[in-house]
């Protein structure tokens, strides 16, 4: 994957990473610009930050001496890498060449982090906050980035550090959506997405950011499908859209243009249980039982373990008194994954068919792997009446009322077995 291009074509970039290739190889110092250097960095930051990344740090300082950039970036490499003492050298060269930088003193906060000094950390960044403030953008997010990295962002620290930077609409965007769960009530929410969305008019994970966020709460569901065709009209194969839309019109019961968009969700990622699980419920909503049987099996052969399709599989011949073929996907079914629901489902089929041994071994193996509900304690306490275990039924009767207190029914037959 090509990371951030800085202007150069692919053709370009794939030059630069051949030519950085020969000089790893071979130890040469070769010829580059300070952007293709930066283009360098972010390649390895994303791809390989080993001693890869370190080289490029290095050839950065050795080409270019009289810009920081390099030192820095070697610096916050060295933090993250290697031992304290290692690192501590280099920034103190730092502090006595760049004190006035910005940098300087956010890699002292770093260092202390990454020994987990965290309570001088904090107290260091404030210091820098105070004095550099405002933050440029991408200080205050680099700053972000790294509370979120070093698990430092607690809300009050990073309301400071919003505070304290320089009030872009991208930084308002930024701090927005990391609050946006924390506090602000539905209405500020929208009405700060609204002004967003103005600053912002082709931003596409914004857009996603309110649909969903709409969608959550389940306000203006109207808003929300007008933002998600939008994102869809410039992005037609984007797949979040696509879901949340689907997922939108699956609520409001619109089963058919639900299904054109979960098939499109198919179309752009890989087979997935969950996708085909709605299907499947989509279209037996809309009345096509066969369509939806064909998307359940298609979801237990992407995920054998995918509990809600083997549950519909069972209900809907069940529903139809097709008890023979609920049957023989049900035993399918706990021979894939032993649960205690499709256990208890098979013993009620059992009980369907009379077949009163096979029944009480179901209903016992759901019971053995967690099974509490009333309907089992109680029709446990049956079967054992039947197969003369007189004090393993009173065993699930009391185990009954432990769980459900007074309840009538339990109450009833306590009474009814002199108890």
């Amino acid at each position: 994957m090509l990371p951030m291009n800085f202007g150069f074509s692919q053709e370009e970039m794939r030059d630069i990473l051949e030519r950085f290739s020969a000089y790893w190889q071979t130890g040469r110092q070769a010829e580059f610009g300070p952007d293709e250097i930066r283009f360098l960095e972010s390649y390895f930051l994303e791809n390989d930050p080993g001693e890869k990344l370190q080289r490029v740090y290095d050839l950065g300082i050795a080409l270019f001496p009289s810009e920081p950039y390099f030192l820095f970036g070697k610096a916050r490499w060295s933090i993250g890498y290697e031992d304290p003492s290692t690192t501590r050298p280099l920034l103190d060269f730092l502090e006595v060449e760049y004190p006035g930088h910005f940098e300087t003193r956010f890699l002292h906060f770093l260092w202390l982090a990454a020994q987990g000094r965290n309570s001088e950390a904090t107290k260091a960044l404030r210091q820098t906050l105070h004095r550099f403030a405002p933050l440029e953008p991408e200080q205050s997010l680099m700053v972000s980035e790294s509370l979120e990295q070093l698990g430092m962002a607690e809300p009050r620290l990073v309301r400071e550090l919003y505070q304290k930077s320089r009030q872009t609409p991208g930084i308002h965007r930024h701090f927005f959506l990391h609050f946006l769960d924390r506090g602000i009530t539905p209405a500020n929410a929208e009405h700060i997405f609204e002004q967003l969305i103005e600053y912002f008019p082709n931003d596409t994970d914004l857009m996603i950011r309110y649909a969903e966020y709409l969608k959550l709460r389940h306000r203006q569901t109207g808003k929300a499908r007008r933002l998600l065709e939008s994102v869809l009209e410039n992005e037609p194969d984007h797949a979040t859209a696509h879901l949340l839309l689907a997922e939108i019109l699956e609520g409001e019961g619109m089963y058919p243009a639900a299904i054109y968009h979960y098939l499109r969700v198919l179309k752009t990622q890989d087979p997935s249980a969950g996708i085909f699980m709605r299907l499947g419920v989509c279209h037996e909503k809309s009345g096509d039982v066969q369509r939806a049987e064909e998307f359940y099996r298609l979801a237990v052969y992407e995920d054998p373990a995918y509990l809600p399709a083997w549950h519909a599989l069972v209900q809907i011949p069940m529903q139809s008194g097709n008890y023979d073929k609920a049957l023989q996907v049900n035993i399918e079914a706990v021979e894939k994954i032993p649960n205690a629901k499709l256990l208890e489902s098979l013993g009620y089929l059992y009980l369907k068919k009379e077949r009163f041994p096979s029944a009480l071994k179901a209903y016992q193996e759901a019971f053995r792997l967690g099974g509490r509900g009333k309907n089992l304690l109680l029709v446990l306490h049956d079967l054992y009446l039947q197969a003369g275990l007189h004090r393993e039924a009173g065993e699930m009767l009391e185990m009954a009322r432990k769980h459900y207190g007074n309840d009538p029914e339990i109450n009833k037959r306590f009474q009814s077995a002199g108890l």
